[in-house]
């Protein structure tokens, strides 16, 4: 649905999971999604999105590309993405009676099955709130307003914002975790995902 939103070619990346195969194995896998993709379109515009985890692996692939000083995606949409995965956003504990989905209780062991090695939770490829937020390409974020993750947008968005990147906050009232996904059946995520095509047709125009 968001590829005809996007009128695009769409590719969905079946990277490895935790906890049988734990960080950086995942991020490993978009990223070499990412440089074939460069390879086999280096003319086209190539856009990277993802929801959830899904959505911390696309914001933690733009720190880790940045770092190397590869090329950057022309625009990124991220849903509803986990940005601190110290948990250290205050809606985790404010929107948890409303949150239909997400326990923050769980969060913590997360954390533990996702990254097994020790590396610290504020590396940057981790907890893509902690990178260097100068310079991202135009991104949209669309969060439910009815979720424990509320705050990761907001404080990802807000940050990236003072850096002076293009970074686009979309907020949806008393919708829940990857509303989007509840697409055709709510009109909500009907819209969002009218939102995230007139936003790439906005920025790749």
């Amino acid at each position: 649905r968001l590829g005809r939103a996007a009128r695009a070619e769409t590719y969905t990346l079946d990277y490895r999971l935790a906890p049988e195969t734990p960080f950086p194995a995942g991020l490993e896998d978009v990223l070499a999604a990412w440089h074939w993709l460069c390879r086999e379109f280096p003319d086209d515009h190539l856009l990277l999105a993802g929801d959830s985890a899904g959505g911390n692996l696309t914001l933690s692939a733009l720190n880790a590309l940045k770092s190397r000083g590869e090329r950057l995606p022309d625009a990124v949409i991220a849903f509803s993405p986990a940005t601190d995965l110290s948990w250290g956003s205050a809606s985790l504990s404010r929107k948890a009676e409303v949150d239909p989905i997400l326990d923050p209780n769980l969060l913590p062991f997360v954390s533990m099955a996702y990254v097994q090695d020790g590396t610290d939770m504020s590396d940057p490829r981790i907890s893509p709130l902690e990178g260097n937020l100068f310079g991202l390409p135009p991104t949209l974020i669309q969060c439910g307003e009815a979720e424990i993750l509320l705050d990761d947008s907001r404080r990802y968005a807000a940050q990236a914002q003072d850096c002076g990147s293009p970074v686009t906050l979309s907020l949806w009232p008393d919708m829940p975790h990857v509303f989007v996904g509840f697409a055709p059946l709510l009109s909500a995520a009907n819209a969002a995902l009218k939102e995230a095509g007139d936003f790439l047709d906005t920025t790749l125009a």
